[in-house]
């Protein structure tokens, strides 16, 4: 799976290294943090993203059903790496 992963580029590998997160804006006057909106987003952050989704859907694509069942939920492909 890890060269599987790789195939797809490093960047895809590199998203299971580091994790990815939904990207928040700072707090607001009520210390509340939000979901940053994807129009605003950096293309550094979209790439980020993108390679996050690529490896989820790798990793999706490639486990059973009853495996698929305990990370379904997973937003993250390290989270569901770490899962397996």
């Amino acid at each position: 799976m890890h060269m599987y992963i790789k195939s797809i580029d490093e960047c895809a590998w590199r998203s299971i290294l580091t994790g990815w997160k939904p990207l928040r804006t700072s707090a607001d006057e009520d210390n509340e943090v939000t979901i940053k909106r994807e129009l605003n987003w950096t293309a550094n952050e979209i790439t980020t993203t993108i390679f996050n989704s690529k490896v989820l859907n790798a990793i999706f694509a490639t486990i059973d059903i009853s495996m698929f069942k305990i990370i379904s939920n997973c937003i993250s492909a390290k989270d569901a790496w770490d899962m397996l």
